[in-house]
């Protein structure tokens, strides 16, 4: 994850059961305090959410989740930018189609 252009690694240990709710208790370090994010998604992959997160910094943090199902190559990508004294952090999604 990027925050304020800093990559944050998160970790998380996540045991699966068949046709049951997963719920992964995301955990990393920003700028030296421990963060945490809880994500949650149906046994089929259904409602997949950012169900609670505590970053220091970040009281109103927006999670943006997209769920991939098309048979299309799905590529992500976050830069930055700068124009006119203006600067920023862009985030990307590009499909494709697999046979190219």
């Amino acid at each position: 994850m990027v925050l304020g252009g800093v990559s944050v690694a998160l970790t998380a240990t996540v045991t699966v059961v068949n046709d049951e709710t997963i719920i992964a208790l995301l955990t990393g370090t920003f700028k030296g305090s421990p963060i945490s994010i809880t994500f949650q998604v149906g046994a089929g992959g259904e409602n997949p959410a950012m169900v609670f997160s505590d970053i220091l910094g970040h009281p109103n943090t927006v999670f943006a989740l997209v769920k991939e199902t098309s048979a299309s190559l799905i590529e992500a990508f976050v830069g930055t930018y700068s124009n006119g004294g203006n600067t920023g952090t862009f985030n990307i999604v590009v499909a494709r189609s697999s046979n190219r």
